[in-house]
Parts: C-alpha cells; sequence; structure tokens
C-alpha cells in the first residue's frame, strides 16, 4: 500500500513573507523583461498584502502564546482585549502595548526606518483593500514598487524583533 502526503504544516506567517517575496521578485522581473504594467502592480499589490498579513500574522500568533501559557499570570480584562473578545484591536496597538507584555514593558521601537516603512506599508495596503476615493486605483508602479521592497524589509524586520525577544523571554523564565 502507497501513502501520499496531502498536508503540510507549515508556518504561515513565514509563508505569508515568502510569498511577499516572490510576488515582489516576479513584479520586478515583469517590470525589466516585459514592460507589463498591469501585471506588475498585480504582483505590487499581492507583495504589499502578504507582507502586511505576514506582520499581522506573526504578533496575533505571539500575543495569544503569551495568552496561553501565562493565562494565570494575566487579568482577564487583558486577555479579553488581546484575544479581541472586546472587540478589535489595531495592529499599531498590538505591536507597540501588546508586545510589552513579553518585553519586559518595552514596546516595539516606532523611531526606526521598520516602523517607518510599516506605518506606510499599512496606509497603502488599507488604501488597497479598503478605497474610499473614486480614484484609488491609480498607483504610481516606483512608488508602489519601493513600498512593497520597504514593506518586505519592516515586515521581516519586525518579525525578526518580536520573534527574538518573545524567546528571549521564554529563555529567561527557564532559568
Amino acid at each position: 500500500m502507497k501513502f501520499t502526503m496531502t498536508a503540510y504544516i507549515v508556518d504561515l506567517k513565514q509563508e505569508w513573507l515568502n510569498d511577499a517575496l516572490h510576488f515582489y521578485d516576479e513584479a520586478m522581473k515583469l517590470k525589466k523583461e516585459k514592460g507589463d504594467l498591469l501585471e506588475t502592480l498585480r504582483y505590487l499589490r499581492a507583495s504589499i498584502i502578504f507582507s502586511f498579513a505576514s506582520i499581522e500574522t506573526t504578533v496575533n500568533q505571539y500575543l495569544l502564546d503569551y495568552i496561553e501559557k501565562n493565562r494565570n499570570d494575566i487579568c482577564s480584562c487583558c486577555i479579553d482585549k488581546w484575544t479581541e473578545q472586546e472587540g478589535y484591536v489595531r495592529i499599531e496597538e498590538k505591536l507597540t502595548k501588546g508586545v510589552k507584555h513579553w518585553r519586559r514593558g518595552k514596546p516595539l521601537l516606532t523611531q526606526t526606518k521598520y516602523w517607518v516603512h510599516f506605518k506606510q506599508l499599512k496606509r497603502t495596503r488599507d488604501d488597497l483593500v479598503h478605497p474610499k476615493h473614486y480614484d484609488k486605483g491609480r498607483y504610481d508602479v516606483e512608488k508602489l514598487a519601493k513600498t512593497a521592497k520597504n514593506g518586505l524589509n519592516a515586515a521581516s524586520g519586525i518579525m525578526k524583533e518580536i520573534k527574538l525577544s518573545y524567546l528571549a523571554n521564554l529563555q529567561s523564565k527557564q532559568q
């Protein structure tokens, strides 16, 4: 009898980042080799959305994991807030206040290039997903490419910072 694997266990936050990088690379190839602006824009939009998703998935997963492992030490109102039982929590708040739980009261540094690039990524992603004006479909390819590239850097840097600080917290608790 032969068995075939039909399911994979993946790290979704890393997969989103890999997808963002893939679509960015494809966009740059299309732009350079074919000059196909519509396809280039399509891939750039995908890269931006996946970069943002990788950051959001990362902060959500680590927050939920932290809460699960420390449930007895966290007040119920904090649990309700960070698990979004009370309603939506903006990603900026998760990144600045939520991660303080395992960063010994320190938020992610908001005065870094990663934060500046994250804010631009978020604005562009919001414009793509929630257009509020009739001309929100018009994009300068160069600007969108720069946002996508900076968004990848922001996603990578923020994800790394969250992961490393979370792992450092776990190690300090084990000692």
